[in-house]
């Protein structure tokens, strides 16, 4: 069947308000019949499985022409939403990733079928990432939680140890009963028992905190979050699924902002995992995608000018000896030759610095001994650091905007991918020799860099992290606007 309004319709999710663009389109022949309509109306019914709101999708009441418009503007603004997100990701946070294109042709094509056709269309618009789908289900167990009343507050207290008897404890179980840390049929009494302990340790570790079994006020505050706030959080994270991709490249690195951890996986295996520092909230660390293209061993730091003007210069002002004492160069900026001549500081401000600063390698370099340097990455990469006791701390977030990884050598050996050649042993054999040396992967591999507060685990738990950039209530407050509003 031929659609005359399909070449206005591609360019729909271009311009600022869809029913403005359906409306002025010359309406094709009718292929909205009942059951089509009614497969459309269950379908957007539901959208709150998905985070999404189904009053952003009304459906008018009386057949006319109006009606075709008003059916197919519900439908393509839906399958915008779920499929490519209802939040414009760059005008929101760091987000450097763009979601997969939209068809929408396909889908009218599909409605032009029949209801089954299109509701088989439906299903495949969210993101088709196992991710996605287990934070889905886990919003579906909260909404429930949130319809029977929510859980108890728990009042404070003194601190919890095992044995000891607590009002509060009868309370607490019911708190970790409703989100599975404790099971149903565990039993009760007036003193805390191992499986109550158990269950509060478990209940620390989904949420970041230690998991020292102690009813502390960052567990107790952790508790007492309204259920609201955990689906609005849940949400928020259905929402950057939607900004991503609908393909992840199977051999790839991720890093995990919030949680400030760095895996390395194939084929949905984790074959290392480790601990690592992101981006300080006044620096941070932006989501983006890119590729590994070398392993530098032994790097050079060029310092960004940012940080020359924020840091070094004021350093340098205060002690003319601060670039020997920390192995920096001061660099042409233009063929990085160094200079020889003296240079009059206070003559510079931070926008008028000709230079470059450029940290020499060795153990105290800022990158430390490996630098992972990425395609289309920019100035943010992953690194090696010499302030290795940062690894021991709960919180991460310290880092000019790189990742720093806690286990550097053992990555970039199983990124090399060439054991017949690198080691662990020989690249320390490597480094140990001082001069830079860039090293090629056997095979491209992804680095993924993910900000995400709310996510299930490999074992089917739900995590959440504190928003550390404050980015979820911008992308709420977006959510529960209607398109065209600002």
């Amino acid at each position: 069947m031929p659609f005359p309004r399909l070449p206005l319709l591609l360019a729909l999710f271009a311009v600022p308000s869809l029913a403005t663009a359906a409306e002025q389109a010359v309406p094709p022949p009718s292929v909205w019949n009942e059951t089509t309509v009614q497969r459309l109306a269950d379908t957007l019914s539901n959208a709150s499985m998905d985070g999404l709101n189904p009053q952003d999708y009304p459906l008018p009441p009386e057949w006319s022409a109006a009606r075709e418009t008003a059916l197919e503007t519900a439908l393509l603004t839906y399958a915008a939403d779920l499929s490519q997100g209802r939040v414009r990701p760059h005008e929101r946070e760091d987000w450097r990733i763009s979601p997969s294109p939209l068809d929408p042709n396909r889908l009218l094509a599909a409605a032009a079928m029949g209801g089954d056709v299109l509701a088989e269309a439906l299903n495949q618009l969210a993101p088709p990432h196992e991710g996605y789908r287990l934070l889905r289900q886990s919003l579906i167990g909260y909404q429930q939680i949130a319809e029977n009343g929510g859980w108890p507050q728990i009042p404070d207290g003194p601190p919890l140890r095992l044995g000891t008897a607590d009002p509060r404890l009868d309370l607490l179980r019911e708190r970790l009963r409703l989100t599975g840390d404790l099971s149903a049929d565990a039993g009760g009494g007036p003193t805390l028992d191992t499986a109550t302990l158990a269950a509060l340790k478990s209940f620390q570790a989904r949420h970041g905190l230690p998991p020292d079994g102690q009813l502390g006020p960052r567990s107790l505050a952790a508790l007492n979050i309204p259920v609201e706030q955990r689906i609005a959080q849940i949400t928020a994270n259905l929402e950057r699924w939607r900004w991503l991709p609908r393909h992840f490249e199977p051999l790839r690195i991720e890093a995990h902002i919030t949680d400030a951890t760095v895996r390395l996986i194939d084929h949905g295996t984790t074959l290392l995992s480790m601990r690592s520092v992101v981006g300080h909230p006044e620096t941070p660390t932006p989501s983006l995608i890119g590729e590994l293209e070398y392993i530098v061993v032994n790097p050079p730091w060029f310092v960004p000018d940012s940080i020359t003007a924020r840091e070094i210069l004021p350093e340098v002002r205060k002690d003319p000896f601060f670039l020997a004492a920390n192995n920096m160069s001061v660099l042409d900026r233009r063929n990085l030759s160094p200079i020889m001549t003296p240079i009059d500081w206070n003559s510079f401000e931070a926008g008028n610095f000709p230079y470059r600063i450029r940290q020499e390698p060795g153990p105290d370099n800022s990158l430390g001994q490996i630098k992972f340097h990425m395609k289309d990455g920019g100035s943010i990469f992953l690194h090696d650091t010499p302030e290795r006791h940062e690894f021991a701390l709960d919180e991460r977030a310290l880092s000019h905007g790189c990742v720093r990884v806690e286990k550097p050598v053992e990555l970039a050996a199983m990124a090399l991918d060439q054991p017949e050649k690198w080691t662990s042993e020989s690249l320390h054999a490597l480094i140990g020799e001082g001069k830079t040396r860039w090293l090629k992967p056997r095979q491209p591999i992804a680095v993924y860099l993910f900000y995400w507060t709310a996510w299930v685990d490999e074992d089917g738990r739900v995590q959440f992290r504190e928003d550390i950039y404050g980015r979820d209530e911008i992308i709420l407050s977006a959510l529960t606007r209607r398109k065209g509003e600002g």
